[in-house]
């Protein structure tokens, strides 16, 4: 209390507003921070959700297999093709490895399909396959990130992938978000509320400018005359 005594008025006021844009400042900050971990996170949900579904079409040329409806072959086969040509959010797309791991389907790059991937590993030198099956073979399937390129491209970027077992065919099927389109979206959001802020920040200075101006003049008017008025001047 002292130091603020101390002060001078225009001190305090500009003080006051110093700290109302600080605050502003903070809040949005972690407002963007909030925003960027619930996007990955929905971005990781829809990805689980859509793998699961992607399962269920296993599932289901399973149960017409058990049914006698057709032979083991033509299940694999037939849901592998149905599986090869989903999509979603433009490329995204699923594939298939077993337990070896040894990829079954792979709809971007046929070129992996047959070959062995325990060996396969991503620029950071991650086993990618082998977590792949480790996240099945200890709770059915899980999120696995690592570094792997887009769909027309040979760069790695950030991924994360979820993965989920199909224990009758000795299967996994997967499907990841990548996370430049998340960092995309983010900074298509610091970008708006950056500029709302940015505007907000300097209406508030103006404001506080005017304030603290028609405050301030009035009182140095008013000293002045009381120091003329006791120097005789009055």
């Amino acid at each position: 209390m002292n130091l603020m005594r101390n002060l001078r008025i225009n001190a305090r006021l500009w003080l006051l507003t110093i700290l109302a844009l600080a605050g502003v400042i903070v809040v949005t900050l972690i407002s963007l921070s909030m925003f960027n971990s619930k996007l990955l996170q929905e971005k990781e949900l829809q990805t689980r959700k859509l793998v699961e579904t992607a399962h269920s079409i296993l599932v289901a040329h399973h149960g017409l297999m058990e049914k006698g409806e057709i032979d083991e072959a033509a299940a694999k086969a037939s849901a592998l093709k149905v599986i090869k040509t989903m999509r979603y959010d433009g490329s995204n797309y699923f594939w298939v490895n077993d337990m070896h791991p040894r990829m079954i389907m792979h709809p971007v790059k046929p070129a992996l399909d047959g070959k062995d991937l325990t060996d396969l590993k991503d620029p950071n030198g991650k086993r990618l396959f082998v977590e792949f099956v480790d996240a099945v073979k200890s709770s059915g399937g899980g999120m696995v990130p690592y570094l792997w390129p887009k769909p027309g491209s040979e760069d790695p970027v950030q991924k994360i992938s979820y993965v989920k077992g199909f224990a009758p065919w000795g299967w996994i099927v997967g499907s990841g978000v990548y996370i430049d389109d998340v960092e995309a979206a983010f900074r298509k959001e610091l970008f708006t509320l950056g500029t709302i802020v940015l505007v907000i920040l300097v209406l508030l200075a103006g404001l506080s400018f005017i304030i603290t101006t028609s405050i301030i003049s009035p009182l140095r008017k008013t000293t002045r005359a009381m120091h003329d008025i006791s120097q005789g001047e009055g």
